[in-house]
This record gives C-alpha cells, structure tokens and sequence, in this order.
C-alpha cells in the first residue's frame, strides 16, 4: 500500500510550483538536499517517477499529473482542518453568515468583505440578500449573525436587537435615455413631480419613503434587476431615485 506523509506532499508540490528543487527549497525554508529526498522517498513509497530529471529544471512525468492535483487538493483540506482547529482554539467562529439589502451599494459589501478577510482569514463568510423585515426576522432565529440595511433617521431598534450607523449614502435621480426630461437642464423637482416614479420596496421597509418619493405617481418594484428592465423598456417610463444603480449596470 503506497504511504505519504504531508511534508512530501508539500515538498512535491512545492516544486512542481516554484520550477525547480532549489527555489522550492527557498519556498519552504529547507535545505535543497532535504525537498530531494522528501521527494525521493514519496517516488519509492509510490513507485512512480514524479519528475524527469534529464534537463536543467524537473519536469512533471506524465503519470504525476493526477497525483499532483490530489496532493494539492489533500493539503488544502489539511490546511481547512488546521485553519477550523485554530479557530476553536481562540473562540473565533469558523463560519459567519450576514444578510444584505439588494439595494446596499456594492463598495460597502466589497469593503466589509476585505476586512473581515483580513481580520479573520479562516472564517467563512456568507452572503445573503434580505430586504429589512426579513433579515431582522433571520437574526432572532439565528439564521443571519449580522445584517446590513438601509436605515433612516425614524427607525427604531427593535428589542433585543443592537445596531450602528457605518455611515450615510448619496441618493441620485435616473431616467431613461428617451425621456423628455433630459430636455430640461437643470430639472426641477416640480417638473419631475409630474412623471411616474419606480422606486424600490426596500426603501420603503427602512421607512426612507419622505425622503425617496417624490411623485405622487409612484410605482413599487421588489428586485431591483427587475427595476432596471422596467426602467429600460421603452414603453415603461418612469423616474428613478436610487443610489446604487450605476455600481449594478
């Protein structure tokens, strides 16, 4: 039965990567003749000729190149192992699920994303879309670790709930390309008063509907990518006030 143990996998690995014996040496912080005889043994053990050795640098045999791919494969899972381990050890949650409203402008959710990588590299970070209701319904049944929604100043926590304000978002007025109102520059907010406006449901489940809507002839949409269809159809006219479309087209 052929045997290995991971720091042949590693040194074997490691020159199939780094191109040589001696930049693998470098890599793992070995002496050269060591990374040789790891993988001279693994080849005895195995009984398969991992590398050609006739030119300047080793090449990767035929046979090896499935070998390396699960040899790699098995290191990352040792590595999941350790990194889970390690976790355990310091209290640190292997796993964190956070919910999103769909209209959160995708810096904020690319800039959470960084620091968590960076603060906690062996979690594992989920990202759900939830519209407010839903996600505050998801954290007291322990679906959802955390939440981020779009709040106005009139929200109020709910009980047993804890929040902070991570900053302000910059609203901006959309139309189609055909629309009249592009006619008039600047365009008063009388006149846009007058047109039909699409605005999203999740405005008006952070209670931002004083400040989003404008038109008395306003329309709700639930998806915002089903927003951006109506907002192009040509037959479907209408004003759009969000921030987040231009980081979504």
């Amino acid at each position: 039965m052929a045997t290995f143990t991971f720091d042949q996998l590693e040194a074997f690995a490691t020159v199939v990567e780094q191109g040589s014996f001696s930049a693998a040496a470098r890599k793992l912080k070995k002496d050269r003749s060591t990374v040789h005889q790891l993988v001279t043994f693994l080849e005895i053990d195995w009984g398969v000729e991992l590398f050609n050795r006739e030119g300047k640098t080793p090449k990767l045999s035929p046979d090896a190149t499935r070998l390396y791919k699960y040899a790699t494969l098995l290191l990352e899972q040792r590595l999941e192992v350790q990194n889970i381990a390690n976790n355990i050890g310091s209290d640190i949650e292997d796993s964190l699920t956070i919910s999103y409203d769909e209209t959160m402008p995708m810096s904020v959710l690319v800039k959470t994303e960084q620091e968590l990588s960076n603060a906690f590299p062996y979690t594992r970070v989920n990202y759900l879309s939830q519209q407010k209701d839903l996600a505050i319904q998801s954290i007291q049944e322990g679906k959802v670790d955390l939440t981020l929604q779009l709040i106005s100043y009139r929200s109020k926590p709910h009980e047993g709930l804890a929040g902070i304000n991570i900053g302000s978002i910059h609203f901006g007025v959309y139309v189609s390309v055909n629309s009249e109102l592009l006619d008039h520059e600047p365009c008063s907010l009388q006149l846009m008063q007058t047109k039909k406006q699409l605005i999203l449901q999740s405005l008006l489940s952070a209670e931002l509907d004083n400040v989003a809507i404008f038109s008395a002839n306003y329309q709700v949409l639930t998806r915002i990518d089903f927003l951006y269809r109506a907002w192009k159809h040509p037959n479907w006219h209408g004003v759009f006030y969000q921030s987040i479309l231009q980081s979504r087209i």
